[in-house]
């Protein structure tokens, strides 16, 4: 009954209006929908501007990047070629076998990287090899060449490491170093801060020399030494020579030279000098004499300080004894803190019997 009594008054309501009044307007609604979808696509693919400024810039950077590092790799290469070529020959004289491969002229020197090279050679009486070193300014690397040359000058470096045998086993720790790295080299080389002290020597006024007696000064720096090392001097920065290395055997000496590669102009004449210095001082390694009272005194120096190191050692030995037990002590405590009283009280009788029992062992041992 309800429901048709809601038919009719629909029905009745529905009458007042025409057709006309019903046809709503959709049309409309649509266009509109279909204008604001248009818009947002073309806000959506609207393209960007470019930022050719910056792209350019970017560009240019990495041109310039390229061009330098393989200028500047191909300028290190061949500066370390004249190198070799300069000290080859010297080399040649002196050693039975030059170069890093087993056969004479299969490979000679040896390239660590874009901007470090390494000279082998062997085969010499009182040496067990010499290696050279040429570390030159990273040319092929923009960024390091523009810094290192506005805020410091890079400089190219050549260094010598020769382990030495000694005829006579006569001690010796020795250096010759430029008054601007004396401090540096004392803290770097403990030997020289513990063993030696400032001594006089016939060098040019920009260097230091410590060792341990005059008589070491006198033997190395020989008239020809003295010459050299005048002639090298803008171009040295430090003779170091020791016996104090680990695990001595027949080359009981180690000496290493560092020097700052000489400019184009002058490294024809001096590069293979600083190789003769090298080899002479060798020799003069080699067989060192010093006077009884020298060499008694570098051995008396020499045990002292060894004593003090194992005094060193035996200290650090007990500290670390004492913080093991002190740790072990501190496990155990906390293990019995979570014991019961119980379980306490077993283990106390056991290590209590435990005690007894190496007590009874030490009587009967004594008695036997």
């Amino acid at each position: 009954m309800s429901s048709l009594l809601f038919t009719s008054f629909l029905s009745a309501a529905l009458s007042q209006y025409t057709d006309d009044d019903l046809d709503l307007d959709f049309d409309i609604v649509d266009n509109k929908k279909e204008e604001v979808l248009q818009n947002m696509t073309k806000l959506e693919y609207q393209p960007q501007p470019h930022n050719f400024f910056v792209e350019t810039i970017m560009i240019s950077i990495l041109f310039f990047y390229g061009v330098n590092f393989f200028i500047g790799k191909g300028s290190n290469e061949k500066i370390a070629t004249r190198w070799m070529y300069l000290l080859k020959s010297i080399f040649q004289e002196n050693f039975s076998h030059v170069g890093i491969a087993e056969k004479e002229g299969e490979g000679e020197m040896l390239k660590d990287g874009y901007h470090a090279f390494k000279y082998y050679a062997t085969g010499r009486y009182n040496c067990a090899y010499l290696l050279a070193d040429l570390e030159l300014n990273r040319r092929q690397d923009l960024v390091n060449l523009l810094i290192g040359n506005l805020l410091w000058k890079e400089k190219d470096r050549i260094s010598y490491e020769v382990p030495i045998s000694s005829s006579t086993q006569n001690p010796i720790v020795f250096a010759l170093v430029t008054n601007s790295l004396l401090k540096n080299i004392r803290t770097k080389y403990e030997d020289l801060k513990t063993l030696t002290h400032v001594v006089k020597a016939p060098v040019p006024n920009q260097f230091t020399v410590l060792t341990e007696s005059q008589d070491v000064v006198e033997w190395l720096i020989n008239p020809q030494i003295q010459a050299l090392i005048e002639n090298l001097a803008p171009t040295i920065e430090m003779i170091y020579i020791t016996d104090q290395v680990i695990g001595k055997g027949q080359y009981s000496i180690h000496m290493k030279c560092d020097f700052i590669k000489p400019d184009t102009k002058k490294e024809a004449e001096d590069i293979p000098k600083q190789a003769q210095l090298v080899l002479l001082l060798t020799d003069l390694v080699h067989t060192l004499k010093l006077s009884t009272y020298a060499k008694a005194a570098a051995d008396k120096e020499r045990s002292a300080i060894e004593k003090e190191k194992m005094k060193e050692v035996q200290a650090q030995r007990e500290e670390e004894r004492l913080k093991k037990k002190l740790e072990q002590k501190k496990k155990e405590e906390e293990k019995l803190q979570g014991l019961s009283k119980e379980k306490l009280r077993k283990m106390e009788e056991k290590q209590y019997k435990q005690e007894l029992k190496k007590k009874s062992m030490k009587f009967k041992t004594v008695k036997a």
